[in-house]
């Protein structure tokens, strides 16, 4: 049960933004029904986590520089007036 909770709160591998049940019980060597269980038991909601999820785009940092500079700068980003 320890360690299905330990991988349950740690970063998941690869690009994915949570642990799945499939990939706890692979990783663990459970059934998916007993990590089913554990989480139940212990209320957790991995699905559910209210947090940042880390982005799979390449030009996210990019978009979000542009987000921030319309609400730092009040004024539309370069890329805004060439989408005209």
């Amino acid at each position: 049960m320890a360690k299905v909770l330990a991988l349950t709160c740690s970063e998941p591998p690869g690009a994915v933004t949570h642990w799945t049940g499939r990939a706890v019980a692979k990783a663990v060597g459970i059934s998916l029904r007993a990590v089913q269980r554990i989480w139940e038991a212990n209320r957790l909601q991995p699905h559910r986590l209210r947090t940042f999820k880390r982005s799979n785009d390449p030009a996210f940092a990019a978009k979000v520089e542009d987000i921030v500079g319309l609400y730092m700068d009040r004024t539309p980003p370069v890329s805004a007036a060439l989408a005209k």
